[in-house]
């Protein structure tokens, strides 16, 4: 394996910066059939970012501040998260023995998608 050093950004980046962009051609591709406004915000910093603070600095605290809109986020898109998850906790598992903790990848994929139809179809339901 490429890569030994913890710790190391450029390191890290330099051993898996390919493989993170086809995961996150994969997890685009997977996803915005279904739903254009998952991830759609999603750029490719932000998966390496995400990788490299839980699998290498150990950081497992990502929270999204609105319960009730991540409540619905997964009401909404839940085939689109298990199916995202499910392709980037593989591949962490593979590359890095690490375990992407589900709830974390739920508010990670909240905060990274456009809202506006999941507002839409709130302000519908009043």
């Amino acid at each position: 394996m490429c890569y030994s050093s913890h710790n190391n950004l450029d390191d890290f980046l330099h051993c898996f910066y390919d493989t993170i962009i086809i995961l996150y051609q994969l997890i685009i591709e997977r996803t915005n059939n279904n739903s254009p406004y998952f991830l759609s915000n999603f750029k490719p910093y932000q998966l390496i970012h995400y990788i490299y603070d839980i699998c290498e600095l150990q950081i497992k605290e990502f929270a999204y501040k609105n319960n009730y809109i991540l409540s619905c986020f997964r009401k909404v898109y839940t085939t689109e998260i298990e199916t995202s998850y499910n392709d980037v906790n593989n591949f962490t598992k593979l590359y890095f023995k690490c375990s992407i903790p589900y709830q974390n990848w739920e508010a990670f994929c909240c905060t990274h998608s456009n809202l506006y139809e999941l507002k839409r179809d709130i302000y519908k339901s009043f």
